[in-house]
């Protein structure tokens, strides 16, 4: 089977729309606790703009967000799920889904958080 020319030419245009479009087209995998744990320990989440949290080794969370002060929390892995804990912000798990940088923290009761390592 063979593209007609218009057809070759919808592609390129569209290539030149779309760069990234095949880098998300990666597909996401859970990860266990060892993998996150090597993920995640001294990197940092964030989503390139409004919020950026840093795993320090032992269990200690940074979390910095554009317009509020930093803050300090504890981070775990319980059952093949990242915990994070903030007194009096935040106490949740969620598991963990990744395709190279690209990272999804998911939980049952909200959408996906986004972001990279």
């Amino acid at each position: 089977m063979s593209l007609a020319p218009a057809q070759v030419w919808a592609l390129v245009v569209l290539a030149c729309i779309f760069p990234g479009a095949s880098a998300r087209a990666e597909v996401l995998q859970q990860l266990s606790g060892s993998q996150i744990r090597t993920r995640f320990i001294g990197n940092v989440l964030t989503d390139d703009t409004h919020w950026r949290e840093t795993y320090v080794p032992g269990g200690k969370l940074l979390v910095e967000e554009m317009g509020s002060e930093a803050s300090v929390g504890s981070w775990r892995i319980d059952s093949n799920r990242l915990c994070k804990m903030r007194p009096a912000v935040l106490d949740e798990c969620y598991a963990v889904w990744a395709a190279g940088d690209r990272v999804e923290l998911r939980h049952p009761k909200y959408p996906p958080l986004e972001g990279f390592l």
